[in-house]
């Protein structure tokens, strides 16, 4: 007040004050606007800011405080390489035959996940070795949370931790009435966390002081969510609580149909709160009012079933899985997806055992697991199974998934905290290459590739490195010979694995050759002919006269051809498409025998020299006999020097080039005195 006259008593004192007053005011503002604002941040799952969209942590149980288990920063897993997931390193626990329902925290590289052995552990994310480990007194099912360089959890020695996370420094402990399986929830200075005793409580996260508290809700198993200014949590008791975030009243309450064993998410963009039960439902609520949007009916195919894991929020999409069955006789389980506004299920996935598992998402993936000794990923949207690490590779997960780095991480109730990357280089698929033998001296390759990749390929030709594009390359001017292209891909894994093609130009034509074919002349009228290539594996190409080309085997062979001259071509083929000279074989068939005729006098008188003309349908040469003697060359015309008075016998015959012999012609001579 003195401040105030003594400011009034001078202008420019009064403005100074009054400015002073304004700047306080608005730091005030600022700060209490800030946690506002961290608040508000943390619980918008749809339509992220920027500030959670970048992260490359998962600082507590199901990332955000909104609990929407989903990481936005990833950009490497993706369906196309999704299934080359495979075991990078997993680190043994010291489990004593039981399992814990941590599930991991992964900030700046660190794995944060406690265990049934009682400690609490901090993993090197890059090979599983322990950084540090902090000791409890029992069993730890609390999943941590990281803020500030803080790592906070409960325990079932009923205390609530604080360590330092760089180093396990304990900073605080908080004792509670009964064990602390319940999941923390970090926010604007404010540790949210629940305990078997049916307390849930708001500590001061630098001091653990006690900020305020609720008393008489039974057993509270799962962790909390936060919405806008208000904190959500379900309890044994069968009820979702909606508290105050600062002061801790009670804004509503709203009945669940079963007891309260999942972690509520919120979704900013319907200002919806969703829970799962145990009476098999999971619940939608105005996260304002508490009034009930939807449920669903009950889930599952086998009685009893329960939903327990916490719902992931993606897209307009909402996931739970169910947990079926009494585990003794029967056991059967579910991954479902319904529409985030309306609880219309869009898909459902069947897991073959019973399940809690709060999937995660990343990048469009759903990842989820179960009891049933495997590990799956789906497209989130269509529920299409994209991988599973195998059945039996472990025993069974019951907490959630963590998909950081794009690394997945999971602990597992065989006592190992399993990563799983993306450990497969690509795949190069040949769309379109040479053949494996050709006669081109150029080649065209095309390709995609089995996943996404970081840049170009890199190739080489020969061990020569050449200049391709991501998909294709084209070269000519080869030389005779093998050759080999390899191309080497890099994954967004950075995997990079290398594809080759083998392929052999030949550019030398085979020779062909004719082993079999008919006499010239010959009386065959169906020639068969054999032809052969000094290169195996040659294929043939044959002609017959004025036909066309045809293919033809090593044995052609024509039937009922006509009499005449005929020519025979054969080509060989090599496989690389190489095409020989021609070989041929020509020759004259005759199957038919000839018909001669002979004219000429049958009466002479003595002292005259007659003569004969013959004449034949084809070329022929004659041969005759006079009065039964020797057959003789007769050419035409056939002479008779002055034969003896007297009647004489001459008769002819023929014979064509394969000696075929002609019909016999005779005439009987007078010769008159």
């Amino acid at each position: 007040m003195r401040i105030l006259n003594h400011l009034h008593a001078s202008p420019i004192f009064l403005a100074i004050g009054l400015l002073i007053v304004m700047l306080f005011s608005i730091v005030l503002g600022l700060t209490h606007l800030n946690q506002i604002n961290d608040i508000k941040t943390e619980a918008s799952e749809m339509g992220l800011p920027p500030q959670i969209k970048i992260s490359n942590n998962w600082p507590q149980f199901h990332n955000t405080a909104n609990r929407g288990g989903v990481n936005y920063s990833e950009n490497v897993l993706d369906s196309t390489n999704v299934g080359g997931l495979k075991m990078k390193w997993r680190a043994w626990l010291n489990s004593t035959g039981g399992y814990s329902n941590s599930s991991p925290a992964v900030v700046d590289g660190v794995i944060y996940v406690g265990s049934n052995d009682s400690n609490f552990y901090a993993i090197k994310a890059t090979d599983g070795s322990i950084v540090w480990k902090y000791k409890t007194e029992a069993s730890i099912d609390s999943s941590p949370a990281v803020y500030n360089g803080v790592v906070y959890f409960g325990s079932d020695d009923h205390k609530i931790y604080a360590l330092n996370s760089a180093d396990g420094t304990k900073l605080w402990a908080f004792s509670t009435g009964d064990k602390v399986s319940s999941s923390p929830l970090v926010a604007a200075g404010v540790v949210y966390i629940g305990s078997n005793d049916g307390i849930f409580r708001a500590l001061n996260s630098s001091s653990g002081s006690l900020i305020w508290q609720n008393p008489n809700m039974w057993e509270i198993r799962k962790g909390s969510t936060l919405g806008i200014g208000i904190v959500y949590v379900a309890s044994d008791k069968s009820i979702l609580y909606a508290f105050d975030a600062k002061t801790g009243s009670i804004k509503w309450t709203a009945p669940l149909g079963g007891m309260g064993r999942s972690t509520p998410s919120t979704a900013s963009r319907y200002n919806f709160v969703y829970v799962g039960a145990e009476d098999g439902r999971l619940y939608a609520f105005d996260a304002t009012t508490g009034a009930l949007k939807w449920k669903t009916p009950v889930l599952g195919v086998i009685t009893p079933s329960v939903v327990r894991s916490s719902p992931t929020i993606w897209n307009d999409k909402i996931y739970v899985t169910t947990n079926e069955g009494d585990g003794v006789t029967t056991a059967d389980g579910h991954q479902y997806a319904f529409n985030a506004e309306t609880g219309q299920q869009l898909w459902i996935a069947h897991l073959p055992d019973m399940s809690g598992f709060s999937a995660a998402v990343a990048n469009g993936i759903l990842f989820t697991s179960g009891f049933g000794h495997n590990a799956y990923a789906f497209d989130a949207v269509t529920g299409v199974k994209l991988w599973n690490a195998g059945f039996n590779t472990f025993i069974g997960n019951t907490g959630g998934a963590v998909v950081v780095n794009s690394n997945l991480y999971f602990l597992n109730q065989d006592g190992y905290l399993y990563d799983y990357a993306d450990l497969t280089g690509p795949d190069i698929i040949f769309d379109s290459s040479p053949k494996s033998l050709t006669n081109l001296p150029s080649a065209t390759f095309s390709w995609h590739a089995s996943e996404n990749l970081v840049g170009s390929p890199t190739c080489t030709l020969d061990d020569i490195v050449v200049p391709c594009s991501l998909s294709s390359y084209a070269t000519a001017g080869l030389k005779e010979g093998p050759h080999i292209i390899k191309i080497a891909a890099t994954d967004k894994s950075n995997n990079v694995k290398t594809t080759q093609y083998s392929w052999t130009v030949d550019l030398t034509p085979p020779t062909v050759s004719i082993l079999r074919s008919p006499l010239n002349p010959t009386t065959e009228n169906s020639p068969t002919f054999n032809i052969s290539s000094n290169e195996t594996n040659s294929t043939f190409l044959c002609k017959l006269d004025s036909q066309s080309q045809q293919t033809c085997n090593a044995w052609p062979k024509y039937t009922n051809l006509p009499d005449g001259n005929h020519t025979f071509t054969a080509w060989a083929v090599d496989q690389a498409g190489n095409t020989s000279a021609p070989a041929s074989s020509s020759w004259l068939q005759d199957a038919t025998a000839p018909t001669i005729s002979v004219n000429g006098p049958t009466s002479i008188n003595y002292g005259t020299s007659p003569s004969w003309t013959e004449a034949a349908n084809e070329t022929v040469t004659f041969y005759c006999s006079k009065d039964g003697g020797t057959y003789k060359l007769c050419p035409s015309p056939t002479l008779m020097d002055k034969p003896s008075v007297g009647t004489h016998t001459i008769t002819w015959y023929a014979v064509d080039a394969v000696w075929h012999k002609s019909n016999y012609v005779t005439i009987n001579l007078t010769v008159n005195p």
